[in-house]
């Protein structure tokens, strides 16, 4: 990728500011990756160049300055209400990724939030979304930096205690919900709630005879990336359906999107009520949708 651009190998005293602030439109229209994954490579690649800088092996760091790729963000597919039933209907092939994909579709929660969820976040009604969780940073404060509750389905809840006992490396007050297999102090990768979703958007759009050909499952596979259907879809998918039911500002309230206004215009009193409203309606609107698990 480096080589088509710019060309045979430099000399990192060689590389140009104009030069990096070329390569991201470039990777946008030749490579046509997103504005994050541009980013990703863009930090990536810069990071030598920062540290010869640094060790003043080269007199000026092209890269100080250097703003991030922005680009419209890709719209993110939405299921309809019957793709989601069928969805959930056929066997998934990994049961955290299931689970971890039922809570995100009935809370609104983002990925970060459930790979961070412990035991003691769950209550007898609702889920403390108290941290987020990524592989740089380990466990973190909310995007927000706020703790809020959210309700939860009993189905849910019950699928969520059941993946607590299985837990490999025992169950306490601080351990994973969606454990690692392999590290007690970290929980499953993402992979598996993205991967997971994969699997079953393909497993119920096809026969049992049509999973047999490799170009049937690529068909599926290519009409679901048309669709834009990744795990970040849920909470477009939550958010639409309760603010159909009730005002978008307590729809805010469950999926933490604040800026701080919207919490500040409800009395401390009213939040219980907002909370048991927000969980009547969850319960209408996503309560059938979820199986009961074995």
């Amino acid at each position: 990728m480096l080589g088509a651009f710019f060309g045979e190998a430099k000399q990192l005293g060689e590389v140009r500011k104009s030069e990096l602030k070329e390569f991201s439109p470039w990777l946008a229209e030749k490579r046509k990756l997103k504005a994050k994954s541009i980013n990703t490579a863009l930090s990536a690649g810069t990071v030598a160049i920062r540290w010869a800088h640094a060790e003043e092996l080269i007199p000026s760091n092209p890269a100080a300055g250097l703003v991030k790729f922005s680009g419209a963000a890709a719209r993110r597919g939405v299921l309809a209400e019957e793709e989601v039933r069928r969805l959930f209907a056929v066997p998934w092939n990994n049961e955290r990724a299931q689970v971890g994909n039922e809570l995100a579709m009935s809370t609104g929660m983002r990925e970060g939030e459930i790979l961070a969820g412990q035991v003691r976040d769950i209550g007898d009604d609702r889920f403390f979304v108290r941290h987020s969780w990524s592989d740089l940073d380990g466990l973190k404060d909310t995007k927000t930096g706020k703790e809020r509750i959210v309700p939860l389905l009993p189905s849910v809840r019950a699928a969520l205690l059941e993946l607590a006992r299985k837990n490999p490396h025992g169950a306490s007050p601080a351990s994973f919900i969606f454990w690692s297999t392999e590290r007690p102090d970290k929980p499953m990768d993402f992979h598996f709630l993205l991967d997971g979703l994969k699997d079953a958007l393909i497993a119920m759009s096809l026969t049992e005879e049509e999973k047999k050909t490799p170009v049937k499952v690529e068909q599926v596979a290519q009409y679901w990336r048309s669709r834009k259907t990744v795990f970040h879809s849920w909470r477009h998918y939550y958010a639409a359906r309760m603010a159909d039911r009730i005002s978008s500002r307590k729809v805010m309230l469950a999926t933490g999107h604040s800026n701080g206004a919207v919490f500040e215009s409800y009395a401390n009193h009213r939040t219980e009520e907002i909370f048991q409203e927000v969980a009547a309606t969850a319960t209408e609107a996503f309560g059938d949708l979820v199986p009961f698990h074995s």
